[in-house]
């Protein structure tokens, strides 16, 4: 009885870890606070400058529901920026992975994902123009995408290893197994968006998602411990 007790304990503790913890997720709707208009403190984001025009939560587009993040473009009035702060605790170290809906326009979205400290882990540069530079950290992504259509962007972390395990976009790996940039470690802490001036078309944000994810390898020493507990129990 004891030994069918222990195990299934174990199970469902093997169980509970494979599950995904969400640390944050928004699709900039009304019913989580947000309203049409700047996100300047909406429901935790900041502007990073003082465009109030131009990161804006809008209802002329978006991939699920009613609303999304859009970063309207106007020549002449420098990059626009916003930022989101993140507090959760990751004591295993699980892998992060932050998802999001990205409408593409010819101008880029830098999407740079920040550790507790503010220094940077990775840039990832989208968009459907020329991109120049290819550096540790900083991920670019150039394809001739649909302007006018919605795509999913997956990004992975490995806070073990300071590593992006992995970046897709549209469920194709851009790159996978890059380093953090030198000198971020540690968990996400911060999240900004940012995008550039010289274009005038509007790029789109929607379905934001942080999680954390346990590595397979974490499962499988707890199973093998179970085991291993049953065996001398026995």
């Amino acid at each position: 009885m004891k030994k069918l007790l222990i195990l299934t304990l174990s199970v469902m503790t093997c169980a509970a870890l494979a599950e995904s913890v969400n640390v944050y997720e928004t699709s900039f709707e009304a019913d989580e606070g947000f309203h049409v208009g700047s996100v300047a403190n909406q429901v935790g984001w900041t502007l990073l400058f003082n465009e109030l025009n131009q990161m804006v939560v809008t209802d002329d587009d978006a991939a699920t529901g009613d609303y999304s993040l859009r970063m309207t473009h106007e020549n002449g009035q420098g990059d626009v920026g916003c930022i989101k702060d993140f507090e959760y605790n990751n004591p295993y170290k699980s892998d992060i992975i932050v998802s999001f809906m990205w409408r593409p326009s010819t101008a880029y979205m830098a999407v740079e994902l920040q550790d507790k400290s503010g220094n940077s882990i990775c840039d990832l540069f989208l968009r459907t123009g020329e991109i120049n530079g290819n550096i540790p950290g900083y991920v670019v992504y150039n394809l001739n995408l649909d302007t006018t259509k919605w795509y999913p962007v997956t990004v992975r972390l490995d806070p073990k290893n300071n590593k992006v395990k992995e970046f897709l976009v549209d469920d194709n790996v851009v790159v996978s197994d890059r380093d953090y940039i030198e000198g971020a470690s540690g968990d996400l802490g911060k999240l900004r968006i940012k995008s550039e001036w010289f274009y005038t078309t509007d790029s789109y944000m929607d379905d934001l998602s942080v999680d954390l994810v346990p590595e397979p390898a974490t499962l499988g020493l707890l199973g093998l411990l179970a085991l291993g507990f049953l065996r001398k129990r026995a």
